[in-house]
This record gives structure tokens, C-alpha cells and sequence, in this order.
């Protein structure tokens, strides 16, 4: 799953361009693209619910995991304020409890090199 902090902040492949080339680049690029993909997808859904994507990625793995804590990680009070507005946008149906799209079921592309 990619991170609430992943999902809620600006995320691009422009890092990217500075990475080795070869294999590792080509995973590297994959991976982002699918990730990317997913934000994608959390945008779409805080869109439609008038909320912000860290509200929305934030309440995803607490409904479906059991084992699950928050830990917020900013220093800016109105990005606290934004990641708490997750428990309510945590009963907005029908997304709740659901991932925002088919392939959030599944882990992100994290490898640094093909298997």
C-alpha cells in the first residue's frame, strides 16, 4: 500500500530522471508509475467526497486492518488538523473501508531492482 504521507503529499517521476540507468531505472520507473497511479485513483475519491487525499488514505488501512495506529508525522498544525478531519471522512460511503482503486489491494512496487 502506498503511505498516507505518499498519497497526501506532491509526488512525480522527475526524481527519477536522476537515477542509474539500466535495470534498476526500468523497476524504479515502474514502480512509480504504478504508484502514481494510486494517488491518482485517492485523488479521484477526495475529489468526489470533498476531502483532502491524506484524509483519504489515512482512514483506508485503518478500516481494513485491525493492527493499525496513525502516527502523525508533520510539524505544521494545519496539516494535523487536515490528517484529523480523517475520522470523519472515515463513514463517508461508499468508499470507506473499500481502497480507492483495485491495485490498492495489493502492495505498491517498492523494489529497487526486477525480479
Amino acid at each position: 500500500m502506498v503511505g498516507a504521507g505518499a498519497a497526501a503529499a506532491p509526488l512525480s517521476t522527475r526524481r527519477l530522471d536522476r537515477e542509474p540507468s539500466g535495470l534498476i531505472a526500468r523497476a524504479l520507473h515502474e514502480a512509480m508509475e504504478q504508484n502514481l497511479a494510486i494517488v491518482d485513483r485517492v485523488r479521484a475519491v477526495a475529489d468526489r467526497n470533498d476531502a483532502t487525499r491524506g484524509q483519504v488514505a489515512l482512514p483506508w488501512p485503518l478500516a481494513r486492518y485491525d493492527l493499525v495506529v496513525p502516527i502523525p508525522g508533520t510539524r505544521r498544525v494545519e496539516r494535523l488538523t487536515e490528517n484529523a478531519g480523517a475520522a470523519t471522512a472515515r463513514g463517508r460511503p461508499p468508499d470507506s473501508g473499500t481502497p480507492p482503486c483495485p491495485s490498492c489491494a495489493r502492495s505498491p512496487r517498492r523494489s529497487r531492482s526486477p525480479r
